[in-house]
């Protein structure tokens, strides 16, 4: 049983876990993109200097960063693809 679950553990972490690391390294990119998406979205009404509130977001995490981000505009820094 100790041997078995040995043996699982290590095809686990080494077949496994590379094979899975370009789309986990890929998450924070997907995320950026998906904040730009909703901040273009959000902001897209609102005139220059106008309150916008935004309501039922995604997470708490995900509605805070879309106003930090939002600002930057076409000219914010990109993660390295």
């Amino acid at each position: 049983m100790t041997r078995t679950l040995a043996i699982v553990w290590l095809v686990l972490h080494a077949v496994v876990a590379p094979l899975l690391l370009p789309y986990r390294s890929l998450h924070m990119f997907r995320y950026d993109r998906e904040i730009a998406a909703a901040g273009e979205s959000a902001f897209a009404g609102a005139a220059p200097g106008q309150s916008v509130i935004l309501i039922n977001g995604e997470n708490f995490y995900f509605t805070g960063m879309v106003p930090i981000v939002r600002p930057y505009g076409a000219c914010r820094p990109r993660l390295a693809c």
